[in-house]
């Protein structure tokens, strides 16, 4: 018995889509694709200054990084089982957001980042009003 199958353009495209995929693997993510996964920010401060990444949410505890204006950073997740993001914050006894946060470091953006995935020296807290942020939908 003969089949005679006919297929549209769209479905030569993605038969050729699953077939390159099935081939190679899966693509690695880009920059771009790992706001799906962390929220974003860069740094809002006034020019010249610097902004300080602390060990804890509090302007008392030690200054790990600084950052000058416009510095990207990637705000950490708080669950590892989220489905997309679910930023990392905490409120001071003065009432302001703080988020834990990481710099951006090429390589970091393949995989959804926890506090647990970054050893404790590359992450600390930034006060919520010097981030200019960046979640996806």
């Amino acid at each position: 018995m003969q089949i005679d199958m006919k297929f549209t353009t769209n479905q030569y495209l993605l038969v050729a889509a699953i077939a390159g995929i099935t081939a190679f693997g899966f693509a690695s993510p880009t920059k771009a694709q790992y706001r799906d996964i962390n929220c974003a920010a860069d740094i809002k401060a006034e020019p010249n200054s610097r902004v300080n990444m602390r060990s804890e949410p509090t302007t008392n505890s030690e200054v790990l990084w600084t950052f000058g204006n416009g510095t990207p950073v990637i705000i950490l997740n708080d669950r590892p089982d989220a489905v997309g993001a679910s930023p990392l914050r905490q409120q001071d006894r003065a009432g302001n957001d703080w988020y834990m946060v990481t710099r951006f470091i090429r390589g970091r953006a393949e995989r959804q980042l926890t506090a647990g995935l970054v050893p404790k020296s590359e992450r600390g807290w930034i006060r919520a009003d010097f981030l200019n942020i960046s979640c996806p939908p």
